[in-house]
């Protein structure tokens, strides 16, 4: 029997984590939820993650070193990137290493379910 995949979410507003996590979990997944860097970055050490969902604008910790700090512990987890808003389009230029993917909210369950299935599959080295 294998170990279900666990998913790493961070999302500030608490309605969009919710059904996010609700809506992967339906999907046979477990997850880790989060609304703020510091917390991400302490869930992200103490417990094993196969991918990350992330927004890049958070209310405590700065989502683009948050990304680089993911990156540099562990390159090999695949890190998706959820965008609300235009204005995030320079944000996304500084990033320190590209992303899996990006998603615009709201996000459909069926390109979610797509994106993270293949996510995941290149996490493991399959086509």
């Amino acid at each position: 029997m294998s170990k279900k995949k666990r998913i790493l979410i961070v999302e500030d507003d608490q309605d969009t984590l919710s059904q996010l996590g609700l809506l992967i979990e339906l999907l046979g997944y477990e997850t880790v939820l989060c609304s703020d860097g510091p917390e991400a970055a302490a869930a992200f050490e103490k417990q094993h993650v196969d991918l990350v969902l992330m927004d890049l604008i958070l209310p405590r910790g700065d989502g683009v070193d948050l990304l680089a700090d993911f990156h540099d512990k562990k390159p090999e987890i695949p890190v998706i990137i959820l965008t609300g808003y235009p204005s995030e389009g320079s944000i996304l230029e500084t990033l320190p290493r590209e992303p899996y993917a990006y998603l615009a909210k709201p996000i459909s369950g069926e390109h979610l379910a797509d994106i993270l299935a293949r996510a995941l599959a290149k996490e493991k080295g399959e086509k």
